[in-house]
């Protein structure tokens, strides 16, 4: 994928991650603490951006496809984070797609594994992206 291609990309995927993390976090301070139409309002934003986030992200992969097929073959040092991360990312879409299509109400199990899974993912991008 060329350069100004994947600036594209990635520029709005860190811009929708920042509104992932500020949304996922207001989400969970304003749980039961405040009209239930600001926890609402915060939810929305975070459904947009993750919708957002993973439709660049699928963009992402696919730009990146021939190093995705390439890590299987060899494992690097250098390439443990991406795969870390890649497999924190399938975690967050995965449980947050369970929230969205069968859980109802808020403080289930997945959530909670949603709103930990999103707190390492959160450091981990800190620490290694």
């Amino acid at each position: 994928m060329k350069f100004t291609t994947n600036i594209r990309i990635d520029i709005p995927m860190i811009f929708a991650f920042a509104v992932l993390i500020v949304s996922g976090v207001g989400i969970h301070v304003t749980d039961g603490f405040v009209q239930h139409d600001i926890w609402h309002n915060w939810a929305v934003i975070h459904v947009i951006a993750s919708v957002s986030f993973l439709v660049l992200g699928i963009y992402h992969i696919i730009g990146h496809w021939v190093w995705f097929k390439g890590l299987a073959k060899s494992m690097k040092k250098k390439s443990k984070p991406n795969i870390v991360l890649t497999l924190l990312f399938l975690f967050e879409t995965v449980t947050g797609a369970i929230l969205l299509a069968f859980t109802d109400g808020g403080n289930s199990h997945i959530g909670l594994w949603h709103w930990w899974g999103g707190l390492i993912m959160t450091a981990f991008v800190f620490l290694y992206g």
